[in-house]
């Protein structure tokens, strides 16, 4: 578990809350975004109905429109929106995209 204050001091961080939901199929349990839809195997020692997910910027990949998503099922963890703007910084590059519900994440 990564406790909020310390992932937002070592350094940018993308914040989604979700919801505990059981699959019928093999009884698998995962948490749940509504919006952006994020999936997430849940992990075995889990008893919470809800949870925030923290996903860094060094694990999120941009595609365009039209490009499949590298081998990922449809629409499984790929959130639409609008580049705002783009920073080199060194070696990185800094992406700031809004989703639809006018939010952005980096």
């Amino acid at each position: 578990m990564i406790d909020k204050f310390v992932a937002e001091f070592v350094g940018r961080s993308n914040w989604f809350h979700g919801a505990r939901r059981v699959r019928s199929m093999g009884g698998a349990t995962t948490f749940v975004t509504p919006e952006p839809k994020c999936t997430l195997e849940e992990r075995p020692n889990s008893q919470k109905d809800s949870a925030d997910l923290c996903v860094g910027p060094e694990h999120i990949a941009l595609f365009g429109h039209t490009e499949s998503g590298m081998g990922r099922e449809p629409e499984q963890n790929i959130i639409e929106g609008v580049v705002l703007d783009v920073v080199a910084l060194g070696s990185d590059v800094h992406v700031v995209v809004e989703l639809a519900d006018r939010s952005s994440f980096c």
